[in-house]
This record gives C-alpha cells, structure tokens and sequence, in this order.
C-alpha cells in the first residue's frame, strides 16, 4: 500500500496484498447492501472512520454526494461511479483493477472526491460530472482544486482496439493519450483524464501522477487484464481529516 499524507487530507491506494477477492467483489455488487466485504471493518477501524462508503460501481459517470444529512449511506447500497463529501469521518473508496482512481481535492472549501475511471467512464467524461457536482453543491472552483491519479493500466501495456483508437483520435489531443508503438495503440488512462480536467478549467501544476503505477506489469496490484476473471480489487480510500 501507499500513504498521501496531508494535513487536511489522506489517501490510501492499496494493492493486491490488502485488497479484496474476486469473490467478495461480486458479492458486494450483486447483494445491494446486504454484504460486505471483511476488509470493510479493518478499514474503519485503521483510519478511525464513523463510516466507509463504496458504490456498486457500473462505468458509468453518475455518483453520490455525501452531507450530514445524507451521511448514513449504506456501504455497496448504491449504484454510482464517483463520492463526493465534505465530512471528516466519513470515508470514499473505490475498487479497481487496472480502472484509474482519481480523487479530486479543493483545499478552500475542504471538499473531497473519489472516481472510478475505466475507459468507459473516461470517454463519457466522468470528470466532468464530478467537477460540475463540485461546483453545485459547493460551490468549488475548478482553478482551486487538486487532482491525484492512482495506480491503473497505463499506455506501456494498456492496447486498444484500431476502432476505439480511430474514436479517440477526433480529439486535437490524443496524441498525449494515444500511443501508437509497434503498429498497435495504447492508452494512457490517466492522461485522458488530465487532459479533460486541464480542459474543465484545473491547473496542471496541482495534478500529481506519484502514484499512477500501472497495475498490468507490476503484479503488486490486481489487473483484469492480466488475472482475467480471477483477479481482486484494490482499494483506494481517502477521508478528510
């Protein structure tokens, strides 16, 4: 695992030695609720959370927004892509296995967000509807919020399809996304989704890729590409302090 250590913030980008089973993975998706992996509780208790929220999580670009009045929100209750609080006990956490973790982060206002970006989610923008749920609820600046990028598939082993690369290539900046090596195409998840938070107004001096290791040759960490349907999920975490 790896530790961000702030002093009004905390991120915590686990890996394959601290994440969860395919098996409780699937569990928690697909009973609502109703189950919860055991690494849940060691969570709380090793960060001194009052609560740890995950989502089912769909590849979508919807999400939850965690207040003091929505604060007894259900671990696994809901389906949803992306957290956003601005609670100090309460944790936001996400699930991957070569998807990329983002979290989102305005000092001013003490406002956090956790979203799950796999290409899916990555090209329908996720982004944005997480810095535009920032901007409403409270009232975040783009110009004042961090950005942190997690372990993920990164473009040394991530191919993609000719089609999909055809797709992404309409934008006047792929090429900072879109490697073609060895007549193939890789993607830079991470990249693709600084470029679409460079374009919503953040600056690219707070964004930090310290942490975006990729989880498809590195076999510290779970990766659907090289596990297929066997693989775990890691866990990224982080909570305000």
């Amino acid at each position: 695992m790896i530790i961000h250590n702030s002093a009004d913030v905390k991120i915590y980008f686990g890996d394959a030695s601290d994440g969860i089973s395919f098996q409780d993975y699937h569990n928690a998706l697909t009973h609502n609720g109703s189950f919860t992996p055991s690494r849940y509780e060691h969570l709380k208790q090793s960060f001194g959370l009052k609560e740890c929220i995950f989502l089912r999580q769909t590849h979508g670009i919807d999400g939850v927004v965690i207040t003091h009045s929505t604060r007894d929100i259900k671990p696994f209750a809901h389906e949803g892509d992306f957290l956003i609080t601005n609670q100090p006990d309460i944790g936001l956490a996400v699930l991957t296995a070569d998807c990329l973790p983002i979290i989102l982060y305005d000092p001013t206002k003490k406002v956090i967000a956790l979203a799950h970006a796999g290409l899916k989610g990555s090209h329908a923008k996720i982004t944005s509807s997480v810095i535009e749920s920032m901007k409403k609820r409270f009232n975040c600046h783009p110009k004042q919020i961090h950005a942190f990028f997690g372990p993920s598939a990164k473009w040394c082993c991530y191919q993609i399809g000719e089609d999909i690369a055809d797709d992404l290539k309409k934008d006047k900046n792929s090429q900072r996304y879109v490697i073609e090596r060895h007549n193939a195409y890789f993607l830079d998840l991470a990249q693709f989704n600084a470029v679409q938070l460079e374009q919503l107004g953040l600056h690219t001096s707070t964004f930090c890729f310290d942490y975006n290791v990729c989880t498809i040759c590195n076999s510290r960490f779970n990766s659907y590409r090289r596990q297929h349907q066997s693989a775990g999920r890691q866990i990224t975490l982080v909570h305000l302090r």
